[in-house]
């Protein structure tokens, strides 16, 4: 029909149509650019699960794109038609509104906000076609896919920049990005640092408990790289490796490992031990404290995570208690 950009508008009553010009508007200034609309960060009535998932989703597409939106969930958006024909995404319903963004990023094109109105009803006059264990299990393996994929990618933004830039402004900005105190400042100043911090070191804990001694700092520069988070709370993190919870950690991954495996509790018989068998034991071992590891982490991480969000609520309130008038 000769159209160049298409607008969405979800149909539950909880965004005002008068707010598409204002889309429009943007879209007319950027006319390649994916534009979003962004919802106010504090609703009247809006459920405690969907600014814990906003939250959640806006961290997942900052790990996925280094892009930090701040509402990446908001149906209200203009399209422009080319990024649909250029973009393919696999994900349907709800979880193609988060797999659009990372796909549009990752091919090169901007994604723009604009604050827009909302407005929630009474439980009892909802309509909504959200399925909330359904639909959120949906968007988390899309970001899971995801967050795998930009472990092994590079956007052409990236590649762009890196291609620009000089060796020295390189340099400059690799010392930056390693600086604990950028990472402390964006703690205390950004929205959604406190989930950074926390994530970051929940992933930490969870590499510090993998059986890679020597290479736990390597692993947890590596990864907080490829998904933009900072590098000082992912080595943080890993310090649990350190003597002597790092010991503790690996005797209990064994046990659990081996209990997996075995459905027992370890044990060595070593009356049954031969010089054939004997090189054996080692290997089963670590097959065993790698899978027990990989587990017990998940309980580490999500003990670094909430240790983590208490850190940086408390470094945010103090930093506010002590703002000038």
């Amino acid at each position: 029909m000769g159209a160049t950009h298409a607008a969405t508008i979800d149909a539950d009553g909880q965004l005002d149509p008068e707010d598409i010009p204002k889309l429009l508007h943007e879209a007319a200034r950027h006319p390649g650019a994916l534009i979003l609309g962004k919802r106010p960060d504090r609703m009247v009535g809006c459920p405690a699960r969907c600014a814990v998932g906003r939250r959640n989703a806006s961290l997942a597409l900052l790990a996925e794109t280094g892009l930090r939106l701040g509402d990446t969930q908001c149906g209200l958006r203009v399209y422009p038609l080319a990024l649909i024909e250029a973009v393919r995404c696999s994900a349907a319903c709800y979880a193609f509104e988060a797999e659009v963004i990372t796909r549009a990023v990752w091919g090169g094109y901007e994604v723009r906000e604009v604050p827009i109105a909302c407005r929630y009803f009474a439980f009892s006059d909802r309509v909504t076609h959200f399925k909330p264990w359904r639909d959120s299990l949906r968007q988390g393996a899309v970001h899971l896919k995801l967050l795998g994929l930009a472990m092994v990618r590079t956007s052409p933004r990236a590649r762009t920049t890196k291609e620009s830039s000089t060796f020295t402004q390189r340099c400059r900005s690799l010392l930056q990005w390693l600086n604990p105190m950028r990472s402390w400042r964006e703690v205390q100043d950004e929205s959604i640092g406190d989930l950074e911090l926390a994530s970051g070191l929940a992933i930490g804990a969870w590499i510090g408990t993998l059986p890679f001694y020597g290479l736990h700092t390597v692993l947890s520069v590596f990864i907080a790289w490829r998904l933009h988070l900072h590098p000082a709370a992912v080595v943080l993190g890993s310090q649990v490796s350190i003597p002597p919870f790092g010991i503790a950690l690996a005797v209990v991954s064994i046990g659990m490992g081996h209990f997996l495996l075995t459905g027992s509790l370890p044990h060595v018989e070593v009356d049954s031990l031969t010089w054939s068998s004997a090189w054996q034991v080692p290997l089963h071992a670590f097959a065993e404290w790698l899978l027990g590891s990989a587990i017990v982490g998940i309980g580490v991480g999500a003990c670094a995570y909430f240790i983590g969000l208490w850190i940086a609520r408390r470094a945010r309130g103090r930093s506010r208690s002590v703002e000038l008038p």
